[in-house]
């Protein structure tokens, strides 16, 4: 019997130089290009949330072990950026910073995880 791998992430992106572009709009630009990233990567968002700065994002996903963090959180990026500058009514501009954090996460401790991301916009 096939063994069944899940790898859970906590992935932090900013947006260029810091600036607070997380209006509503963009964020739901940004919660549809994460659907589609997480059908495309055979991942599973579980939780979502952005900073109250409106400059950073936290995303905790699931992602199979055949799909590399680094290969989501480009496609993520583009296709996000893609969507948040249509929105913004500007194109060819960065929207994400040039780097990302991602760290795993243990079984043990993602429910301390899940309420982390869920509770920036309290932070």
């Amino acid at each position: 019997m096939p063994a069944l791998t899940f790898l859970f992430y906590h992935l932090v992106l900013t947006t260029k130089y810091r600036r607070p572009l997380l209006t509503p709009a963009v964020r739901a630009a940004i919660a549809r290009a994460l659907d589609d990233q997480t059908r495309a990567h055979r991942a599973h968002v579980l939780a979502f949330n952005h900073g109250r700065d409106l400059a950073h994002l936290h995303i905790l996903v699931i992602l199979p072990p055949d799909q590399p963090i680094a290969a989501f959180a480009r496609d993520f990026k583009s296709e996000s950026a893609r969507l948040a500058n249509h929105d913004l009514g500007r194109t060819g501009r960065p929207f994400w910073g040039r780097r990302y954090f991602a760290k795993t996460v243990g079984s043990g401790s993602l429910d301390t995880a899940r309420r982390y991301v869920a509770e920036q916009w309290d932070r």
